[in-house]
């Protein structure tokens, strides 16, 4: 938040549940969701929202290190009921496993900043493509049903980055991604990064 604050305005968190009065307020609508994508399921990312946020956060912020090879778990994951086989299979091609919820933001900087390839199942903090590099490969492991049902692809369109959709096949499916679970071929998570890992 800090980083894209460029006039230093105060910030007011907004509690779920509370009523508010406000008095003026500026609406900078190309840096909210827009319309609805294509596929009628997440809105879509105006682009000038997602250059707005790249180059606030990317010109403030130096790595502190680089990453080459990446897969984003979630742990505990309950919509990809085979992560544990795909961090085991990752890690045995010298992929990185970083747990979004347990590390700081400076680290997910770091990986999207500097990483030449990032897995993850959707849910995984995906949207931070947005500060990648161009050329970094974003695959995604997804169910063919709910492929286009997240705000990730919204992200990937409006940055400009191409999305890879590595196809999982649904155990459980729900009528949003959440409450879906799937599970991915070993042996194709296994070519990919025996491709990668060159």
């Amino acid at each position: 938040m800090n980083m894209v604050n460029t006039y230093n305005h105060p910030i007011i968190t907004v509690l779920c549940g509370e009523d508010y009065l406000v008095r003026e307020m500026l609406y900078p609508s190309f840096l909210t969701w827009g319309d609805v994508s294509n596929s009628g399921y997440a809105p879509k990312m105006h682009t000038m929202a997602a250059e707005y946020i790249r180059d606030k956060i990317i010109s403030k912020y130096t790595p502190s290190r680089s990453y080459k090879n990446v897969y984003m778990a979630r742990g505990n994951n309950k919509r990809l009921l085979n992560e544990n086989e795909v961090i085991d299979c990752l890690e045995s091609y010298g992929f990185e496993i970083i747990y979004p919820k347990n590390d700081n933001y400076s680290q997910i900087l770091d990986v999207f900043m500097t990483a030449d390839n990032i897995f993850g199942a959707m849910g995984t903090n995906i949207v931070s493509q947005i500060l990648s590099k161009p050329s970094t490969n974003i695959y995604i492991i997804s169910p063919f049903e709910h492929q286009y049902d997240t705000p990730g692809f919204s992200v990937t369109d409006a940055s400009k980055r191409t999305l890879h959709f590595i196809p999982a096949d649904v155990h459980k499916l729900g009528s949003v991604l959440n409450r879906t679970n799937f599970t991915v071929g070993i042996a194709r998570i296994e070519a990919l990064a025996q491709k990668l890992s060159r």
